[in-house]
């Protein structure tokens, strides 16, 4: 897709109506005031500094069906952001908690399955009880939404960690190839990540997804002493694949949708 493709659906002057995530959803308008072959540059009716989106946050055109990911911000309330095509893989920010360890020692050398690493690490997960019949279903989905909230909610509060993991519940970037957080644990670029990724229980259940993750960018954060990390999932199995693309898509609409 060549430049003029892809901004097709912009023109200097539109008036847009804008949503993007920081530490909560922003909902506001923004004026197109150029276009050139990198990107477009908007002028979001925004004031308070504060708001202002990090470099690489995505910016959803309602009513458009467009993404943008903000390039640079330096000249705010002017952004300067690229329109996201559908060759990209499909992402969202939204609100998550994941709980993360350095992997030192590889799990295949020192015999250790899979499952009782992320057990050793994490903690094992709760089973699902049986079910007799679609309503006792439905009502274990929202039971488990219920304690996911919870789960939020005491996130915030202050607490002694239990073991080497920690854990996030802050905005995320993230797609099935991989997913960007702000942490004030420092990681490497090349290091190796167990994750449990909670993602909010659907239609159908989705259990907390255990992953490996390599980091591939880290960088300080406008934030004193935080860092934004970059990570591409490794070894991804289909069904996680899957869940985190159902979520990514159900969740851009629910956005889209205001």
């Amino acid at each position: 897709m060549d430049s003029k493709e892809r901004y097709d659906d912009l023109n200097v002057g539109d008036m847009l109506d804008v949503s993007f995530t920081l530490n909560r959803t922003v909902d506001t308008t923004g004026r197109v005031i150029s276009l050139n072959e990198k990107n477009a540059v908007i002028q979001l009716n925004v004031n308070d500094e504060k708001m202002t989106p990090v470099t690489g946050t995505d910016i959803y055109i309602l009513g458009k069906g467009l993404l943008l990911n903000v390039d640079d911000t330096v000249n705010f309330p002017n952004i300067a952001a690229t329109v996201v095509t559908e060759r990209e893989y499909a992402r969202v920010d939204d609100f998550l908690k994941i709980d993360y360890a350095l992997l030192t020692d590889d799990p295949k050398q020192n015999g250790a399955s899979r499952l009782e690493l992320f057990n050793k690490i994490f903690g094992c997960l709760p089973k699902v009880p049986e079910a007799e019949s679609v309503d006792l279903k439905t009502l274990y989905n929202l039971l488990c939404q219920v304690n996911w909230k919870l789960d939020q909610i005491m996130e915030s509060l202050p607490r002694e960690k239990a073991s080497s993991a920690s854990s996030v519940y802050n905005r995320v970037n993230i797609s099935a190839s991989g997913l960007r957080f702000i942490t004030d644990q420092p990681l490497a670029e090349g290091d190796t990540v167990a994750m449990r990724i909670h993602l909010p229980a659907t239609g159908s259940l989705i259990s907390p997804l255990d992953l490996t993750a390599t980091v591939v960018s880290s960088s300080k954060s406008s934030e004193e002493n935080r860092h934004i990390v970059s990570l591409k999932f490794t070894d991804l199995s289909e069904d996680n694949e899957e869940a985190i693309m159902k979520y990514v898509f159900r969740r851009q609409r629910e956005v889209l949708r205001g």
